[in-house]
């Protein structure tokens, strides 16, 4: 190449960055379920309740700051603030189980809810 003819390389849209591919969302088979016990359903929390308690409680024990509460008390207000419709709704780009255990931890921590 010549010293006269500049090299289109640096201009050229073959030589940029691909950009980052969006993560894909995880799904759980109780994600459905989720989205309606925030809405209040009362099946849909029973149904929780049997199927996703004892992950719960195991992680919220994981993350206890408070010790005037046990594990068990802190997942028991998860659910009365499902049942009262308090928690709002999970992003619908978000895996609703993820969501939940945050949650979870957020009571177990209320510091970090500040």
């Amino acid at each position: 190449m010549s010293k006269n003819r500049k090299s289109n390389h640096a201009l050229s849209p073959i030589h940029t960055a691909p950009a980052a591919a969006p993560s894909p969302v995880v799904r759980h088979l109780l994600d459905g379920v989720i989205r309606r016990a925030a809405r209040g359903n009362r099946a849909a929390i029973e149904l929780l309740a049997r199927e996703l308690r004892p992950q719960m409680v195991e992680h919220a024990e994981e993350h206890m700051a408070r010790f005037d509460m046990d594990a068990e008390d802190v997942v028991q207000n998860v659910f009365l603030a499902l049942l009262e419709r308090a928690l709002g709704a999970p992003p619908r780009a978000a895996c609703a189980v993820q969501w939940l255990l945050d949650r979870v931890t957020l009571f177990a921590q209320p510091d970090l809810a500040a």
